[in-house]
């Protein structure tokens, strides 16, 4: 008999917190590309669900996405109070 790994226990974080590039995009208020480029910078956390196959989609840890949000908030106030 073969046992099976459930598929929530491969991934890297719990299924309910991820999200689909569009959605990050609709939070983000940007396009899908520059979520891509946000991906390959290392700016938010993101897998591909086929990473043995180029255009694989990506999914992307929520929380990421909020503490992105959160680190170019700070930024901005930084840059409000030097000016």
């Amino acid at each position: 008999m073969i046992f099976r790994v459930p598929d929530d226990q491969l991934l890297p974080w719990p299924p309910r917190e991820s999200i689909s590039v569009p959605r990050a995009a609709k939070i983000l208020g940007c396009g899908q590309k520059t979520v891509h480029h946000l991906i390959e910078e290392g700016a938010i956390r993101a897998y591909k669900i086929r990473p043995d196959k180029p255009r694989s989609r990506y999914r992307i840890q929520y929380s990421s996405v909020v503490a992105y949000i959160k680190e170019i908030r700070r930024k901005s106030l930084l840059d409000d109070e030097t000016n």
